[in-house]
């Protein structure tokens, strides 16, 4: 497929039909360049595989200080031409390269021991292993993320800002509010790693026609763009490695069995020293021995705690109460939609404003909290109502209800002063519906 156009034409139909070829060719190119690439097997050379399978069953059992030999003679010069490569690359004089080139030699084996702040490099370029041990790097990375690792990238500021919470809405549109999708994100992340590319995708291509769109920008030519795809790749991946460095721990045993493993290792060492030259340009210096070549992703705020089985008590009667109220429908629609069911609906608002307990509302007194949580725990709460429907279904007159309702009432829910045979019918149509038997 040849390049598209360097700009956009003038037209707004031709302009669409330019985008869409446009994100024709990069998708192509990603999956070229970006996953299939990254997936090509590493030169086998069995003496060396079998030294770098020694040095990191050394490393991940503990020990360090045998294995500083092997570190400088397999490592050490990797990591050093890729350390002055990006030196070069980015113009700094040969007399300050060869400076700095001698004291990252001399440093490069304290480097990969870590000190007591930060992460040591020995994981950073275990991280890097695994990065490139699949598909793509992203689906790579996303397999060894578990439970933890999934709650950390839903509520870190990266995956969570403004561009990334409209890729979000663009990639679950039925949810209806941000914390309802990054607690599906958070659920199925771990079975999922796959939603990981996804997103990314989806995230790089919005960016793209947000570049486009603007026919001042010059940001239109093919090179420029390609270099929008890579910052982009380049921050995520960066950030899932970071995850992966707090998070996990079994999974860098992984990598011993992997084919290639001299060649994985040194291309990993090439990477931080490239990460490190790229830090002495920024800084002037070279960074601190001890000091990461990966960022730190320190662990976030949760996004929200979920309620605790207290408030689920609380939850459940105040949804039975909606079905009192005739308002069951209403409740199901806003659960799954985050909308009202029709307007104006002035027994729903007073379920919401008056009837609702205050520590099921959000902090600002909005609803998303509760919103999200109905929506992930629908079915739960309708197998843990079941009982108290039946219990109204089987009365035959309103005043039988308030007995029936009785074990199942919370204080922090009013108690409806009324209740009719409109109760008992709408308890009846719901249990057919959970119960069609």
């Amino acid at each position: 497929m040849a390049a598209p156009a360097d700009h956009p034409p003038a037209t707004t139909v031709d302009r669409i039909a330019w985008g869409l070829e446009a994100l024709a060719w990069h998708g192509t190119r990603i999956e070229r360049e970006e996953r299939v690439a990254w997936g090509a097997p590493p030169k086998l050379d069995p003496k060396r595989d079998a030294a770098a399978h020694g040095l990191w069953k050394s490393i991940l059992s503990g020990d360090f200080w045998s294995i500083q030999p092997l570190v400088e003679r397999l490592l050490v010069p990797p990591a050093r031409r890729a350390f002055a490569a990006g030196l070069r690359a980015r113009g700094v004089p040969e007399t300050a390269r060869r400076a700095y080139i001698s004291e990252f030699s001399e440093a490069f084996y304290w480097t990969l021991l870590g000190g007591r702040e930060g992460t040591p490099g020995w994981k950073d370029a275990a991280v890097r292993i695994l990065e490139h041990a699949g598909i793509g790097p992203v689906d790579a990375l996303g397999t060894h993320l578990d439970a933890e690792a999934w709650s950390w990238l839903v509520a870190c500021p990266t995956f969570s800002s403004p561009s990334w919470r409209t890729t979000r809405a663009w990639a679950l549109p039925r949810h209806p509010n941000p914390l309802s999708r990054a607690w599906d994100l958070q659920n199925r992340g771990p079975t999922h790693p796959e939603l990981l590319e996804f997103l990314l995708d989806g995230q790089v291509a919005l960016r793209l026609i947000g570049t486009w769109a603007d026919p001042s920008e010059i940001r239109t030519g093919p090179d420029r763009s390609w270099n929008v795809v890579l910052r982009h790749r380049s921050r995520t991946r960066g950030r899932l490695r970071a995850l992966l460095l707090e998070t996990a721990s079994d999974s860098l045993l992984h990598l011993l069995a992997l084919p290639g493993l001299y060649a994985r290792t040194a291309a990993a060492v090439a990477g931080q020293g490239w990460a490190r030259a790229c830090a002495v340009v920024h800084h002037h210096q070279l960074p601190a021995w001890d000091s990461s070549a990966t960022p730190k992703c320190s662990q976030p705020p949760p996004l929200c705690d979920d309620f605790d089985p207290e408030h689920h008590r609380s939850i459940r009667c105040w949804m039975l109460l909606t079905l009192l109220r005739d308002r069951w429908t209403a409740l199901e629609h806003w659960t799954h939609t985050g909308t009202w069911l029709k307007r104006p609906d002035s027994g729903w608002g007073r379920l919401l404003n008056d009837a609702l307990p205050a520590d099921l509302c959000d902090a600002d007194g909005g609803y998303n909290r509760l919103q999200a949580h109905l929506r992930q725990h629908w079915t739960d709460h309708l197998h843990a109502l079941q009982p108290a429907v039946a219990a109204i279904a089987d009365c035959s007159k309103g005043p039988a209800v308030r007995v029936a309702i009785t074990p199942y009432w919370e204080p922090q829910v009013p108690l409806p002063s009324r209740m009719g045979k409109g109760a008992i019918q709408a308890a009846r149509q719901l249990l057919h519906t959970l119960d069609p038997a």
